[in-house]
């Protein structure tokens, strides 16, 4: 096993072998058996639980799990075989990676058993952990201090409790200050008070949760670590967004609004627009927009952002994703409409693959085909795929419709856009991975 200690040395040439055994760690804990016991966890957590809530998450853990194999490879290769980086880089990138494979195996562990909060929470964790493990080679992430191997596993887990509103997150985070010490890398103490700032905020100890942050945020911006620094951002957003909720202000709303932009900012300073890690922060100005919309829509708010043009696009395709995980459908086709401007024609093909899915979640017979048509003809080789399948399904529940009312109108709707005959199969399970995934799939390289 390759050493991945802060400090240790990267192995040596005669270790070769061991740049391709990273599959293993993962498969510990990540196999058909874990897989199928986070989906059974995840089914009995309650009736809510939607199967393609439960596929979309196993599949995110796949997606992730493989990425952190091929990260890690990637790093030791740099290190053994190219001779591209230092062993303290070495050192803090694979150290990044360890804490990142923590934070997967504790979310498998915490899934089998879920209940609903744990499941509403988890998907969104799990594109977290998976941008954060693409950022580790990020020359932004190899500054700062690597987390000491003794620390690792219990940060991890704590870190997740705390974002999970797991109720053993409080004792977790006590433990871990024990045995770091009032010494601890700042990067470490930092995570820690930004977990114990989530954790009284869950409380409802929202004044207190707030006042944590802040101390994060000064511990993290007086040691330069700027990920860090947008990290607690992101972290005050959501306390922000608590005190929204439980006052009803705009005034929270506006500032929960303000610091996650500021994330975004930081993460495309440091990292670039296209990292992982800067379109989750924009994920998360997306959803804040739509919840701060009015009834007119949503362009308002976008305007008030004054984010570059880049960034400003960028919202708009997250709040069209975001649109339908919340079925704030009218928002989603303001932000395909927007996005329809100025786009290529594999834009167009993912464009109208979301708005088929507007369509028919909306009821609407007509509409779905329609768009469906389009995005398998102009979409990428993963959106034509996806409109493919789309259109199995859709066109299966028509013609079932039509058997089963007995209706010549829908049986000619059904022949005309499906190809006549009895009503088309489709295959259980959903159709394609989230459309996001379509847009960005998670790379090793990014």
């Amino acid at each position: 096993m390759l050493p991945s200690a802060a400090g240790s040395e990267a192995p040596s040439t005669s270790e070769e072998s061991v740049c391709r055994d990273f599959e293993r760690d993962v498969e510990r804990f990540w196999g058909e058996s874990a897989r199928a016991e986070v989906q059974v966890g995840m089914l009995s957590a309650g009736a809510s639980v939607e199967r393609e809530r439960v596929e979309r998450v196993v599949t995110g853990m796949d997606e992730i799990t493989k990425s952190w194999t091929m990260l890690r490879e990637s790093t030791c290769r740099d290190a053994v075989e190219r001779e591209l980086i230092t062993k303290s880089e070495y050192a803090r990138i694979t150290s990044c990676l360890d804490v990142s494979l923590t934070k997967q195996r504790v979310v498998a562990e915490l899934l089998a058993s879920a209940d609903q909060e744990v499941v509403q929470r988890a998907r969104t964790l799990i594109g977290d952990i998976g941008a954060e493990a693409v950022a580790c080679r990020s020359p932004a992430n190899r500054e700062g201090d690597a987390v000491p191997p003794g620390a690792r596993e219990p940060l991890a887990r704590a870190m997740v409790l705390a974002r999970l509103g797991d109720a053993r997150a409080r004792s977790a985070i006590e433990a871990v200050r024990r045995d770091v010490g009032p010494d601890a890398p700042s990067s470490v103490l930092v995570s820690l008070m930004s977990a114990e700032a989530l954790v009284l905020a869950d409380e409802g100890l929202v004044d207190d949760a707030s006042t944590r942050a802040s101390e994060a945020h000064d511990l993290a911006v007086t040691d330069g670590l700027a990920l860090a620094a947008a990290e607690v951002r992101l972290v005050q957003s959501r306390i922000d967004e608590v005190k929204f909720f439980g006052a009803g202000t705009s005034e929270h709303l506006e500032r929960a609004l303000e610091r996650a932009k500021e994330a975004t900012l930081i993460r495309r300073r440091e990292l670039g627009s296209d990292a992982l890690l800067t379109q989750r922060a924009t994920r998360r100005v997306a959803y804040l927009v739509l919840r701060a919309c009015r009834a007119g829509g949503c362009r308002e708010q976008v305007t008030e952002l004054r984010m570059p043009p880049a960034e400003t696009r960028e919202i708009w395709w997250q709040v069209a994703f975001v649109g339908l995980d919340m079925l704030e459908l009218d928002r989603t086709l303001e932000a395909t409409a927007m996005l329809s401007r100025s786009a290529s024609e594999e834009d167009t093909g993912l464009i109208a693959l979301i708005e088929a899915k507007a369509y028919d979640v909306m009821g609407d017979r007509t509409r779905p085909l329609e768009r469906l048509a389009e995005a398998a003809a102009k979409g990428s080789a993963a959106v034509r795929r996806c409109a493919r399948l789309e259109q199995r399904r859709v066109c299966h529940a028509l013609g079932k419709e039509a058997e089963a009312t007995a209706s010549t109108a829908l049986r000619a709707q059904h022949d005309a856009a499906c190809g006549g005959g009895k009503a088309t199969s489709a295959a259980d399970g959903p159709s394609c991975t989230s459309y996001e995934d379509l847009r960005a799939p998670m790379s090793a390289s990014d």
